[in-house]
């Protein structure tokens, strides 16, 4: 009787963490989409010193929410492939 409250116990905690991380992509996500709309905002105003500033800070901001490789296990490698 104790292991299928093991296994729910387990599979509640592993929901809890993957909706945390689903949480974290959606803020990181939400961010580039920001970082999208000023850039789009800086096209149409025609202003190059501002435009070159927005392009700037969405690269960067795209490329810190990309993780490293360095940080992906081996089954979100799986996953990826």
């Amino acid at each position: 009787m104790e292991a299928p409250l093991e296994k729910i116990q387990w599979e509640v905690t592993t929901s809890n963490t993957k909706v945390e991380e689903l949480q974290e992509q959606l803020k990181s996500l939400q961010g580039d989409v920001s970082s999208f709309m000023l850039l789009l905002e800086g096209l149409t105003k025609n202003d190059c010193s501002d435009l070159s500033k927005i392009i700037i800070f969405h690269c960067i901001s795209l490329r810190a929410s990309f993780p490293s490789i360095d940080d992906l296990d081996d089954v979100e490698m799986k996953k990826m492939e």
